[in-house]
């Protein structure tokens, strides 16, 4: 919640991950929190898969670079999870579709979740087809990392 030299980050996730860990949905939550007990420890991802393939969304959040995207959402697409995204995450769009997505409370989250059990197909072809057109491939990704590398140690 702080930064190292122990100002406020503007981290907000520890506030709305603990509304939901106390709402009435059915929620897994995998690594350390903070006020609220997780139900596991990180684990690999094959033995995550499991649980993402049974689950209807998660939230993703990046508080440090609103530019930036995480794996979670790319792999949540991957399971057929709806990835909602916190406030300014990915404020480019180059993986969120529309602004339906895009969360600014818990109480906003748990109607978007709400809306899952009526539209949850519509929902998931257009961020499933917004994500297809804008990844990389995984040989284009290689020569961008190795890109930077080269730039470092030449």
């Amino acid at each position: 919640r702080k930064t190292i030299d122990g100002k406020p980050s503007g981290d907000v996730r520890h506030t709305i991950l603990k509304q939901i860990y106390k709402s009435d949905l059915n929620s897994v939550f995998v690594g350390r929190f903070n006020g609220f007990k997780r139900d596991m420890k990180w684990c690999k991802m094959i033995d995550l898969v499991p649980y993402l393939l049974s689950a209807k969304s998660t939230l993703c959040f990046n508080w440090m670079d609103s530019k930036a995207t995480t794996s979670r959402y790319v792999e949540a697409v991957a399971c057929g999870v709806i990835p909602f995204v916190w406030d300014n995450y990915d404020e480019e769009n180059l993986f969120v579709a529309s602004d339906w997505q895009r969360v600014h409370s818990y109480e906003e989250y748990l109607d978007r979740y709400k809306d899952l059990e009526y539209h949850y197909d519509s929902h998931f072809k257009e961020i499933q087809n917004k994500l297809l057109v804008n990844l990389k491939s995984p040989k284009a990704y290689y020569e961008q990392f190795e890109g930077l590398l080269n730039e470092l140690v030449l």
